[in-house]
C-alpha cells in the first residue's frame, strides 16, 4: 500500500503538487488525493510530466510497478481495455507496461466520451450493453462480452435512424434497413464515397459486425486478447458515429 510519502512523491514527479495538495496540511486521505488526480487526468488526457511524458503513463507505470500487479487479474484487464499490456521479464522478475495501440488511439478518454454522449443522446440501452461488456470483460467472461458489444453498435446505429427519422423509422426494422436508411438520406449519415456502405454488402460498417460476430448471431468462442480488440473496436467507432449523430442534431 502506498503511504503518504510515496503518494507525495508521485505527484511531485508528475508535476501535479498545482492539482494535488502535498502532505496532510489539508486533512486529504490517499484515497482523496488519489480521486483528484484521476479526475485531472480525466479531464486533461494530454497532461504531461516535466520529462514530457503523458501523465497517465506515468500513473499506469507505478500502479503496474506494484509486486501484485503481474497477477491481480482484474488489475491487467482494466489495463488491457484502457489499451495497455503488462509484460514481465522473467529473468529479472521486473514488471512493464506498453501500449497496445498508438497514443491518438486514446482509449481511456474514448471510453469517457462514449459514456457521455450516449447519456447525451439518450442512448441508456446501448449505455447498458456497453456497461455490461466492461463489467463481463473484467471479469473473464469473454462470450457474454462479445455478445454485449454487437449491441452496442446495433442501438447505436438503431437509435440515430431514429432521431433523424422519427417519422417513418417505426415502419423500418431494425438492424440493416435501418443502416440502409441512414446512408439513403440526405445529407448522407453512412458515407458510401468513403466505403462506411455500399449496396453489395462489402463495406466498412458490415464488415466490423462480421469481425464482432465472425459465426453470426452467436458470440462464438473468444479468447482475452481477442475480446479486448473487440472492446477497443466498438470504442472507436461508437464515437465516431456518436459524434456524428450530435453534429446532426445540432445543424449546419
Amino acid at each position: 500500500m502506498h503511504t503518504h510519502a510515496r503518494v507525495d512523491d508521485l505527484i511531485m514527479r508528475l508535476g501535479a503538487e498545482s492539482v494535488v495538495p502535498l502532505g496532510k496540511g489539508e486533512g486529504l486521505y490517499r484515497a482523496e488525493k488519489a480521486n483528484k488526480l484521476k479526475q485531472y487526468l480525466i479531464e486533461n488526457p494530454a497532461a504531461r510530466t516535466p520529462d514530457d511524458e503523458f501523465m497517465i503513463d506515468a500513473v499506469v507505470r507505478e500502479a503496474a510497478s506494484m509486486p501484485s500487479s503481474i497477477s491481480n487479474e482484474r488489475f491487467s484487464r482494466a489495463l488491457e481495455m484502457d489499451g495497455f499490456t503488462l509484460v514481465c521479464d522473467d529473468e529479472e522478475g521486473k514488471v512493464e507496461f506498453r501500449r497496445m495501440l498508438p497514443d491518438v488511439a486514446d482509449l481511456p478518454q474514448a471510453r469517457d466520451e462514449v459514456h457521455a454522449l450516449l447519456d447525451e443522446l439518450g442512448m441508456s440501452d446501448a449505455k447498458e450493453h456497453l456497461d455490461q461488456a466492461i463489467d463481463n470483460h473484467a471479469r473473464g467472461q469473454w462470450a457474454a462480452a462479445n455478445g454485449e458489444l454487437r449491441k452496442v453498435l446495433e442501438y447505436v446505429l438503431d437509435e440515430v435512424a431514429a432521431r433523424l427519422h422519427p417519422g417513418i423509422v417505426l415502419e423500418t426494422p431494425k438492424g440493416h434497413a435501418r443502416r440502409q436508411l441512414l446512408a439513403n438520406r440526405e445529407p448522407k449519415f453512412l458515407l458510401q464515397e468513403i466505403g462506411e456502405w455500399s449496396g453489395d454488402g462489402k463495406n466498412f460498417v458490415n464488415g466490423v459486425f462480421k469481425r464482432l460476430h465472425p459465426q453470426g448471431g452467436h458470440p462464438g468462442l473468444s479468447d482475452e486478447e481477442d475480446c479486448t480488440f473487440r472492446l477497443h473496436l466498438v470504442l472507436v467507432v461508437a464515437r465516431l458515429f456518436l459524434r456524428r449523430a450530435k453534429a446532426f442534431g445540432e445543424g449546419p
